[in-house]
Order: structure tokens, then sequence, then C-alpha cells
């Protein structure tokens, strides 16, 4: 029930694991064929910002002093000054729309998540992206939705805090 999930996983943190849940056609509007047809996020045109992490000034590191495009990423450039680290990039993205306009003829997908949670819950979009081994550093935040669209995730997760 709804009041079961808000007790039980909501207040407390607990994690919750839904798989095969995405539509198809959003998975295709991540495919390589797909994305080769954005402005922004063309995986060989646009050069973003990379980093070891998604954000690595908040945990006092740097980002690479080079740019790589989404295919250098996936391929696993690395940046002369972390040979030992898989890049990766984040953002809170003003393009998000971009991404996700074949989203916008389903009913469902991610665009219901915002019904899950209480309205005055902050919403923020983000877009990760990153080759083989990339991924966050150790953190916490309040509820959160991760949708992964392409590959595999290898999650970490310590005990939940109860309050």
């Amino acid at each position: 029930s709804t009041q079961d999930f808000i007790q039980n996983y909501y207040l407390t943190g607990r994690p919750i694991l839904i798989r095969n849940h995405v539509p198809w056609e959003e998975l295709q509007s991540f495919s390589k064929e797909e994305w080769s047809t954005l402005e922004y996020f063309h995986p060989t045109k646009t050069k973003f910002k990379v980093g070891g992490t998604a954000y690595p000034t908040l945990t006092n590191q740097s980002y690479c002093s080079i740019t790589m495009t989404l295919e250098d990423i996936e391929q696993d450039a690395r940046c002369p000054e972390f040979p030992h680290l898989h890049m990766m990039h984040a953002q809170h993205s003003k393009h998000f729309d971009e991404v996700y306009r074949v989203v916008d003829a389903l009913e469902g997908s991610f665009k219901v998540i915002p019904q899950w949670f209480f309205e005055e819950e902050q919403k923020a979009w983000q877009i990760f992206f990153g080759g083989d081994g990339s991924g966050a550093t150790l953190h916490w935040h309040s509820a959160a939705v991760n949708m992964l669209y392409l590959g595999t995730k290898e999650w970490h997760l310590t005990p939940p805090y109860y309050r």
C-alpha cells in the first residue's frame, strides 16, 4: 500500500530495486543510433568535463584537464592526471528534454516518478554517464530514483539510518 511504502521504505531510506520496468521505447531512446541524432548529447561531437567521480569538486578532487565525448568515455579514454581512473560525467541538465524527447509520447515512464513523492520534495533531474568501472563515491541522500538504461550497475549499500 501507499502507507506501507511511505512508512517502511521512503521514511526509513530503505532501498527498493525494481527491474525491467522501463518501456522498450524509452530504452531505445538511449541507443547510440538515437543519440547520434541529438545536438547537445551527440556521442562524437560534444565534449564534456569529466572526472573520476560524478562531481569531483564535492569530494576535493579535480576535473580532468581535457574534455571528452561520450564515445571517448565509453571507450575508456583516460585522463593524463589520473590514468588509473575511469572517467565519467554528470550534470543537472538544461538539455534534459533533448534526451527524453521520445518519452513525451509515452504514458508512464520516468515522468510519473514525481507522483511517487511528496509535493514539497525537491526534484533534481541529473544525467550521469561513464564507461565500465566508473561510478560515484560513497554518498548519502534522501529518496532518489536511479534509472539505468544501458550496462550494469554495482551497488554498495550501507545499513539505512532509521529515524
